[in-house]
């Protein structure tokens, strides 16, 4: 989100992949009531289940760049600081097949609850625009969000194992602080909300 501050970083990069667009079988999951609305990017609740491996995803680049940067730095033999970002479990929730197969199929996924006056002690502007109402998602689409965000911190994590590896094998990895953080979460159904 934004530009890039160049005389923040000795090296940059920014990884492209298919995001939305990757081959595959994909969604468009909110204002989607007759099904025929296109798969789309943005904010939008998208579920792909994508063809191809890690690699074709931006994420799989970012995690292979940020291993070999490990493995350069740590033969210096001097501190460095090593950012990475990655883009999931962001929506669209876009991930390579496998990662979807253990939640399959959505029907199988559970949802929270909806508690009747479950917003009553919450002030006007606290209540989010993003419900499965104004969305409109059935309670199927709801269950597809939820595998779809089930899969999308599937392939997260296998990312950051592969970054997590090469720190080892670097064996850098008892010299090192890792953060992880990240700038929001998804409600998925709790109180009724999803973003």
């Amino acid at each position: 989100h934004g530009a890039d501050d160049a005389a923040s970083w000795h090296e940059r990069y920014n990884s492209k992949g298919p995001e939305w667009r990757a081959p595959g079988k994909g969604e468009t999951l909110q204002r989607n009531a007759n099904g025929k609305r296109p798969v789309v990017g943005g904010n939008t609740f998208v579920v792909v289940e994508a063809d191809g491996d890690d690699l074709v995803h931006s994420d799989g680049k970012t995690a292979v760049k940020a291993a070999e940067l490990i493995g350069k730095f740590a033969k210096q033999n001097k501190p460095f600081f090593l950012g990475v970002g990655f883009v999931r479990p962001h929506v669209p929730f876009v991930a390579p097949k496998k990662y979807y197969e253990p939640f399959l199929p959505y029907s199988k996924m559970k949802l929270p609850p909806k508690i009747e006056g479950d917003w009553d002690d919450i002030p006007k502007p606290g209540i989010n625009y993003c419900t499965s109402v104004n969305m409109q998602m059935d309670i199927r689409k709801q269950k597809k969000a939820v595998g779809g965000y089930y899969a999308s911190v599937a392939f997260l994590d296998a990312q950051v194992g592969k970054v997590m590896a090469a720190l080892k094998q670097s064996g850098q990895a008892d010299n090192t602080i890792v953060i992880f953080t990240s700038d929001h979460g998804f409600h998925l159904g709790e109180h009724d909300f999803w973003a």
